[in-house]
C-alpha cells in the first residue's frame, strides 16, 4: 500500500490494485496501426504533419476511438490557419471534449450499477487505452481541456478570414480560367490580383489585405480553392471549415474529392505559375491521391466582360 499526498490531505492508494486494473484494461484487443505511423502528438500537436494526417484520414480502415476525429479537427484548423498552433490545440481540445462526452453518453446508456462504473467504462472501455494515451494524455488531459476547446471560439475564430479567403478564391478562379487555355497567357498572383481589381466587385479585400492573406494562406491555397468548389446544400465545404464545423462523420464523404481536387489545382493551375515553390509546398502532402479535374465556377456577366477585355 503506497501513500500519495494530495492538496487536501493524504490518502491511501493500493498501487497493486491499480496496476491489476490497468492490466485488465490493456488486455482488451487494441486497434492495429500501420508500421511507421506517427503517434498523434507527432502528427498533430508538436508540429502538424499534413501528409501523415491525410494518410490516416484517407485510409478506409478504421482506427482507434477518436483518432480520425481529432486528426480531422487539426486538419481543419491547419487548412485555415497553418501557422497558429494555439488555434489548432483549441480545435483538438474541442474534439476531445466531444469524444469524451459521446463515450460517457454510451456508458450511461448501459445502466451500470454506479457512476464510477460508467466513468470507467466510458474512458477505458469505450474510448479505450489508445485514445487515453495517444490523444487525451498527449494534450495534458483536463489541464488543457479546462481552459480550451470552447465552441464559442472555434465557431467564430475564422470569421475574420472569410472575406480575405473569398478574395483569394476569386483570384484562383481567374487563374483557373487562364490555365484552361494557354492562349490566355500564364496565370500568376499579380495577374490574378489585377483581374480582381479590374472586375471591382463588392465584398473583396483591399490590395494590401490580399497580399497579407496570400502570405498566410498560399501554402494551402490548393486545399482552400478545392474546398470552395464542393457544394454542400446551399454552401460549400470551405464555408463549413471557416465556421469551425469539425464533424468528421458529416464531411467524411467529401474528403477524397476535396484532396483529389486540391491535387488537380496543383497540377493544372499552380504548376503553370512562375513560383515553383508555391506548387511544391502545396502538392507535398497531396501526393497520396491522383488529381481529379473540375471546372471553375460560372462567371457573372460583369466578369465575362472584364475577362474578354
Amino acid at each position: 500500500m503506497k501513500r500519495v499526498s494530495r492538496a487536501k490531505g493524504v490518502v491511501s492508494v493500493d498501487t497493486a490494485a491499480i496496476e491489476a486494473l490497468a492490466e485488465r484494461f490493456y488486455a482488451q484487443p487494441l486497434v492495429a496501426r500501420p508500421d511507421g505511423e506517427k503517434m498523434f502528438p507527432e502528427m498533430c500537436c508538436t508540429k502538424f504533419n499534413a501528409e501523415a494526417v491525410l494518410r490516416l484520414l484517407l485510409d478506409p480502415a478504421p482506427s482507434f476511438y477518436g483518432h480520425k476525429e481529432a486528426a480531422f479537427a487539426a486538419l481543419l484548423s491547419w487548412t485555415i490557419a497553418p501557422e497558429d498552433d494555439g488555434i489548432r490545440l483549441e480545435f483538438i481540445a474541442l474534439a476531445v471534449k466531444r469524444l469524451l462526452a459521446k463515450a460517457e453518453d454510451q456508458a450511461f446508456a448501459l445502466d451500470l450499477s454506479s457512476p464510477l462504473h460508467a466513468d470507467l467504462a466510458a474512458r477505458y472501455l469505450i474510448a479505450g487505452p489508445q485514445f487515453i494515451e495517444q490523444i487525451y494524455a498527449a494534450i495534458s488531459g483536463m489541464a488543457l481541456l479546462a481552459e480550451h476547446g470552447s465552441p464559442a471560439i472555434t465557431e467564430i475564430v475564422f470569421e475574420v478570414d472569410r472575406v480575405p479567403i473569398g478574395t483569394l478564391n476569386k483570384m484562383m478562379t481567374y487563374s483557373h480560367y487562364l490555365a484552361d487555355d494557354q492562349a490566355r497567357g500564364q496565370p500568376s498572383v499579380n495577374r490574378a490580383i489585377e483581374m480582381v481589381g479590374r472586375i471591382g466587385e463588392h465584398g473583396i479585400s483591399s490590395r494590401s489585405a490580399i497580399y497579407g492573406q496570400w502570405a498566410k494562406s498560399k501554402d494551402n491555397i490548393a486545399l482552400l480553392y478545392s474546398a470552395a468548389s464542393i457544394k454542400i446544400g446551399g454552401n460549400t465545404l470551405l464555408d463549413s471549415l471557416i465556421s469551425g464545423q469539425i464533424n468528421l462523420s458529416k464531411y467524411q464523404r467529401y474528403l477524397q474529392t476535396w484532396i483529389a481536387r486540391a491535387r488537380y489545382v496543383c497540377e493544372h493551375i499552380l504548376r503553370r505559375m512562375p513560383d515553383e515553390q508555391l506548387y511544391l509546398n502545396n502538392v507535398k502532402p497531396l501526393m497520396l491521391v491522383d488529381p481529379h479535374a473540375f471546372p471553375h465556377r460560372d462567371f457573372s456577366t460583369k466578369e465575362l466582360q472584364a475577362l474578354a477585355s
